[in-house]
């Protein structure tokens, strides 16, 4: 078990951190900061970190961010630290690019975008807007859907043939207390890595 895990990831100068998808944290200049109160052995955890590349030639490697992970040992009884470095490499070719994407990070994307467009639904469907948070999980489905088409992923394919069923019932049902205690929890469950996938 980690307790107190702080994760620092710092990017080169010319790495613009954009945003931080679906957890709390700071941007500070290059530097990314996020806090989690413990981790279990065996469980996974991430942050997904939106960044702005330089542009570079084809067969370029880049090194885009260095993270370190701070966390007390309770067993140990003391502080400990790891590192990790990611690289990011350039190419021209259009089926290099697509065989080397990482889908699982993409999934992990789509389906924090997702938990957001759930929450924003809520809000609306709270305001009595209806027929805009229906919308908002429509158009939540259908990049799950496009996303999920074009790498082939059926997961995703499923959680978007879900969402689309979730803006039918509410066009047509409203947000049942029920519906709204499922979007929020699952929503919860997908920000902080919960979720059985």
């Amino acid at each position: 078990m980690a307790k107190d895990v702080r994760v620092i990831v710092t990017l080169p100068d010319d790495v613009t951190p954009v945003d931080i998808i679906g957890r709390e944290g700071r941007i500070k200049g290059n530097r990314v900061e996020l806090s989690m109160n413990q981790l279990y052995g065996g469980q996974e955890k991430y942050a997904l970190i939106e960044i702005r590349l330089p542009s570079a030639a084809s067969g370029t490697t880049l090194n885009v961010a260095r993270a370190e992970v701070v966390y007390q040992d309770p067993f140990a009884g003391k502080a400990m630290r790891s590192t990790g470095l990611a690289t990011a490499a350039f190419s021209s070719d259009p089926d290099k690019v697509s065989a080397s994407t990482n889908v699982d990070v993409v999934r992990d994307y789509q389906l924090n975008l997702n938990a957001l467009a759930q929450e924003k639904a809520i809000e609306l469907s709270d305001q009595g807007r209806q027929k805009e948070a229906a919308a908002t999980l429509r158009k939540s489905a259908a990049k799950m859907k496009a996303v999920g088409s074009m790498y082939g992923d059926a997961q995703l394919a499923k959680e978007a043939d879900a969402v689309e069923d979730q803006a039918v019932m509410l066009e047509e049902k409203g947000m049942s207390k029920k519906t709204r205690k499922q979007l929020r929890t699952e929503s919860y469950q997908m920000k902080n890595q919960q979720k059985a996938q």
